[in-house]
């Protein structure tokens, strides 16, 4: 499965890196989770040029260039993708993209090994996704925990009852629900409105995947979704800016 090919070249890439110091981090930290808890219902728009469902993405504008232009157009924060080998991505985008906007930025990456925290932070980000289908359940724990004491915050994500179950026991604040399936890339927009409610309310929860248009977003506004992450809608839309007034309701 593509997930499994995934996972099994990012811990050859992380062995790879963690040959080399890592950078000195010099850039503040933005407060994610406050900035998304703003809003009614906050966009978190995502920096990709790559996705295994759809192949390249174009156009193919500059990571300085997307965060600068979400930024004036609506979103509350920019997520990059950082994974190189499926999604082209690099973790210096998330550098770029928070020199270049004001907004908390967070990595979308397969997060496996508690040096990948170290890199996150040393690399500029504000907060950090942990996927719970490419995790065991210690891993997970071990990982939230050493996010904590890092003080950058996490988006767990989850795709069932079983992740959701254990991302709450283990005091996950940020849930992500992830309407695509990471093994066939299909996405349901039905997979948020069926865990949503399994969710206590003091928690933030971020609908991804899978959102295309105003309806969308003010179904998921209805169910108590506090952010969206949206990628494809965005980078494949003829206008951004005006793809995201539609989705924003400006």
């Amino acid at each position: 499965m593509i997930l499994e090919k995934i996972i099994e070249k990012k811990k050859e890439d992380i062995k790879r890196k963690k040959a080399f110091p890592l950078p000195v981090a010099s850039l503040e930290k933005r407060d994610f989770k406050e900035t998304i808890s703003k809003k009614k219902i906050s966009l978190i728009a995502e920096i990709k040029y790559v996705s295994p469902s759809l192949g390249k993405i174009k156009p193919s504008h500059p990571v300085e260039f997307l965060a600068k232009l979400y930024e004036n157009n609506g979103a509350s924060a920019i997520s990059v993708v950082c994974e190189k080998d499926f999604f082209e991505g690099d973790i210096r985008f998330l550098k770029s993209a928070k020199i270049a906007s004001s907004l908390p930025i967070l990595r979308k990456d397969f997060i496996i090994d508690p040096w990948q925290i170290e890199e996150s932070i040393a690399y500029g980000a504000d907060a950090i996704l942990l996927i719970a289908s490419c995790l065991n359940f210690n891993l997970l724990a071990e990982l939230k925990k050493e996010a904590e004491k890092a003080k950058i915050p996490t988006i767990i994500e989850v795709h069932n009852e079983d992740e959701l179950s254990f991302s709450l026991k283990i005091g996950g604040e940020i849930i992500g629900i992830n309407n695509r399936d990471l093994n066939t890339f299909k996405t349901d927009i039905n997979t948020t409105l069926r865990l949503k409610p399994l969710i206590p309310d003091d928690r933030i929860v971020i609908s991804e995947s899978g959102i295309k248009t105003r309806d969308d977003i003010l179904l998921l506004e209805k169910i108590g979704i506090q952010g969206v992450l949206i990628g494809e809608s965005l980078l494949t839309s003829r206008n951004i800016p005006q793809k995201m007034k539609e989705l924003l309701g400006d």
